[in-house]
């Protein structure tokens, strides 16, 4: 469950993601009554497994049994906050109804990661979904044609969505060569042994940007690690 929404006193719209319907909605009818059996059982961040029925436009949710939870998520503000951007970037940049396991297991490995048990790094652990994120859209920004050594300077173009060799426009930004190299790693071998470095802080940037350039929406839930990076 990536997102519940209070509907008229009692009622839940719950957005999942699922490895068989990719992102869905569903309605929980009284869900949130003291009696209800699903009360409880709907709460974002959690594996559920759920039965369903056919009714009006959205699938009816009738019982929910909760396989998994991630409550030492909680108690570190970085992985809270890369977990509302990492479900900002499946609500915002992915269409409905459309499977995707690999994307479903990167999402589910974030989780566990970002347990706080585990000490992951919330930005880095960001980082690794927002990539394969792009890439599993078809979105990723294209790289530059292999060359060695890479060039002195190289830019990154928002509206193009690909790095330049040379400035040919205003739209075009300067990126280190290390945050290149990072996105370049990332993009190969979809993860990695990451450090938080500038580097990654650099690229988290400009990634954020320029899926919010394509979107033509704001990223919200990233300003925790932007402002950092000010």
């Amino acid at each position: 469950i990536i997102k519940t929404q209070d509907l008229n006193e009692a009622d839940l719209l719950l957005t999942f993601f699922s490895h068989q319907l990719g992102k869905s909605r569903f309605l929980a009818k009284s869900a949130k009554k003291m009696m209800s059996k699903l009360r409880g059982r709907l709460q974002p961040n959690c594996l559920v497994e759920v039965t369903l029925t056919s009714q009006g436009s959205l699938p009816l949710v009738i019982s929910s049994e909760v396989l998994k939870s991630y409550p030492d998520i909680i108690n570190r503000q970085d992985s809270i906050q890369a977990v509302l951007a990492i479900q900002e970037i499946i609500l915002k940049a992915l269409p409905d109804e459309l499977p995707n396991e690999n994307l479903y297991s990167s999402f589910t490995k974030a989780l566990e990661c970002l347990d706080a048990d585990k000490g992951a790094n919330g930005l880095l652990t960001l980082l690794e979904f927002f990539n394969a994120a792009l890439l599993s859209i078809g979105f990723a920004p294209e790289l530059l044609s292999l060359r060695t050594p890479l060039p002195n300077q190289i830019f990154y173009n928002f509206g193009e969505g690909k790095f330049k060799d040379q400035y040919l426009s205003a739209q075009d930004q300067v990126i280190s060569k290390e945050a290149y190299q990072l996105l370049a790693s990332l993009q190969i071998e979809a993860h990695g042994n990451l450090v938080e470095s500038l580097a990654s802080k650099e690229l988290l940037k400009v990634l954020t940007g320029f899926l919010t350039y394509q979107l033509e929406r704001d990223l919200k839930a990233f300003d925790y690690f932007l402002h950092q990076l000010a």
